[in-house]
């Protein structure tokens, strides 16, 4: 897949299939294909962000099974990864097809609804810029895994979110 991707560790509870994680997020979704909690589904629609008029046109998809599944790393930085984190309990994938603003939005919303709902996550990335991080660099919340790898707690995504630095989505 060449679009973006996001792999969240949850620590503190599992997804429960009624989260609106897994809802339309007034994004007027398309199915594409459904199982139990893994989804392939489409987004055609306008939208304003930030003052900006952005239009998503992508498809997105939702992997998820109620346990820590490594989705697609190497199995020693996964183990490196997964054994930073305090009680790992499950993981959830979300990506998109293409690599655009707009497509970067619908999967933050994703990401924001996890932060509504009060789960505890990590957030594995390769696209990050430390320096915008000062505050968190020397605690639990922003971990340096190897070379550009981190894991990033709820709490710096929050941040991120709020200061609008969209851009720490894998690439």
């Amino acid at each position: 897949m060449s679009g973006f991707s996001a792999t969240l560790i949850i620590c503190n509870k599992k997804i429960a299939n009624e989260s609106a994680f897994f809802s339309d997020l007034n994004f007027n979704k398309e199915i594409v294909s459904r199982s139990t909690s893994n989804c392939e589904f489409s987004i055609s629609k306008g939208t304003t962000i930030h003052g900006k008029e952005v239009y998503i046109y992508d498809n997105f998809y939702i992997e998820y099974n109620n346990e820590l599944k490594n989705y697609g790393y190497s199995e020693q930085l996964w183990k490196k990864i997964t054994t930073q984190i305090k009680s790992p309990i499950c993981s959830v994938s979300i990506s998109s097809m293409s690599r655009d603003y707009g497509s970067s939005y619908g999967i933050i919303k994703h990401i924001e609804q996890l932060l509504l709902e009060k789960y505890n996550f990590y957030l594995i990335t390769n696209n990050l810029n430390v320096e915008s991080l000062n505050q968190f660099v020397h605690s639990k919340d922003i971990v340096k895994i190897k070379q550009q790898y981190y894991i990033i707690s709820e709490k710096t995504i929050h941040y991120l979110i709020q200061n609008e630095f969209l851009d720490f989505l894998e690439s």
